[in-house]
């Protein structure tokens, strides 16, 4: 009876193995065929050290560049502009329903160049018909990063739809992207906002969450403070 038990056992523990296995592998094949395509962006980059003809591309096109990025062509810059709308739509990925997406922005900090991370980001999903709900977000406190390097700044989403439309508000009078980077992996539980708004609207929303957020801070000081008098007033 011991015997019989032991071999049910390591039987069962040998089925959980096989099934992680294979479960690891299949978010590995998800995270290398997801492709992200720029559709639009607006306001156009504008910085005149990295902007060229290829910025929609280059913001996909995988390649990381190493700190100073706001110098370099494959850099994606807005100076005095802002925020901005990032049209996006997830192209050749092989995913189920249980399957969600995040993003990851490649972006940096170097106050002697008056050089900060994007103050928030927001993701809407589109619903169809260009209409919008909002499926994350973040409030960026660059206060708790190191300066003069680049950072990788994550946003989950909780969906699996084709197309975002993606909110990046800069803080102070510049914004630098390098690289956004789509993420698959299984679905915990889908954030479907309860408002929808049209592609108009999500610049107002995101605005509002970030009022919120700035809000809810403990102390507004610092960089939170001279954002909120920027983007509020007194």
């Amino acid at each position: 009876m011991r015997w019989k038990l032991a071999t049910k056992r390591v039987a069962n523990l040998a089925s959980l193995f096989f099934f992680l296995v294979c479960l690891t592998l299949a978010r590995t094949t998800y995270g290398k065929d997801a492709k992200l395509k720029v559709l639009s962006v607006d306001p156009l980059p504008n910085y005149r050290l990295c902007t060229d003809r290829n910025d929609l591309e280059q913001l996909t096109d995988g390649v990381i560049l190493p700190f100073p990025i706001w110098v370099k062509g494959g850099c994606v810059g807005w100076e005095q502009s802002g925020p901005v709308e990032i049209y996006v739509e997830v192209q050749n990925t092989k995913y189920s329903d249980t399957s969600e997406f995040s993003f990851s922005f490649h972006t940096a900090k170097a106050l002697y160049a008056d050089v900060n991370p994007p103050a928030r980001i927001d993701v809407y999903a589109e619903t169809g018909s260009e209409k919008f709900f909002h499926v994350g977000g973040k409030t960026i406190n660059s206060d708790l990063m190191e300066d003069r390097r680049s950072h990788w700044i994550f946003v989950e989403s909780g969906s699996n739809a084709f197309r975002f439309l993606i909110v990046v508000r800069p803080m102070g009078n510049y914004l630098f992207l390098d690289e956004i980077q789509l993420n698959v992996t299984q679905r915990k539980c889908e954030r479907r906002g309860s408002n929808v708004f049209t592609r108009g609207h999500c610049l107002k929303d995101s605005l509002e969450r970030y009022r919120k957020s700035l809000l809810k801070a403990s102390k507004l000081e610092n960089g939170f403070l001279k954002e909120w008098r920027r983007n509020f007033g007194s």
